[in-house]
This record gives structure tokens, sequence and C-alpha cells, in this order.
């Protein structure tokens, strides 16, 4: 279980990849790690989140509510999931989302997710062929 965080885009793009299940404390400790890389970035700050290896979600949504702690940065824009997950964390995810007031959504592929952000980002277009 763990997880990798680099920019796709550097200082507007976030790329998260979740390799099996993330207990509690590294979902803290990735939020915080997302965190610390949105606030060197410039706004609109977008995640894509490339959960296809994960496992199940902590299923506490309050837990949950109370560590990702990065849904209260104005910096934050979309984050997009990316491909097939676990059938409890695509239930999961884009309820907490919602409830937390973030922008989520969910395509097949990374291509289907720069595309998304083109549309709902212009500014990302001059980095996406």
């Amino acid at each position: 279980m763990s997880f990798e965080i680099s920019w796709y885009i550097p200082e507007r793009v976030i790329f998260v990849r979740i390799t099996g299940e993330l207990d509690i404390n590294a979902v803290e400790e990735m939020a915080k790690a997302a965190r610390e890389e949105i606030e060197i970035g410039i706004a609109p700050i977008h995640i894509l989140l490339d959960d296809t290896k994960g496992g199940r979600p902590p299923i506490s949504l309050n837990q949950l509510k109370s560590r990702l702690e990065i849904a209260k940065n104005p910096s934050l824009g979309w984050i997009i999931g990316i491909g097939e997950t676990d059938p409890v964390a695509k239930f999961l995810i884009p309820l907490l989302m919602n409830i937390m007031n973030i922008s989520f959504t969910r395509v097949a592929s990374i291509e289907d997710a720069l595309k998304f952000l083109v549309k709902h980002d212009m500014s990302l277009e001059e980095y996406v062929s």
C-alpha cells in the first residue's frame, strides 16, 4: 500500500498514483503531500488520480473528511479519477468529493483527463497537445 505524487504539468497538474489499500493514516499522509505541492503551484491546481491499482479506501466518511485538508485550499481545481477502480472506491470517492464540495469526475484514460482539463481550464491548453 503506497502512493506516489509528482507534477504532471509543473506547478499546474499533480499526478497521484495509489497502489494497494491505504489505511486512514496513509490517506492523511497523501493529503498532506498533495497540500504541500498545491501550496507551491499556480492556481488552479488540478489532480490526476490513478487509483486503478488501489484497493478499498477506508470506509468511514467522517474519518476521510477530517483527514483531507486539501479541500480547504482555494487553489484546488478539479480532481480527476482515471480508469476503473475498486467498486467501493468508485462509490465512496465521488460521494466524499460531493460532501466536501470538491470538483470531481472520473474518466477512462489519461488522455481523456487532459481533454477534460483543457475544456474546463483553458490556461492548460498550451501544455496539452
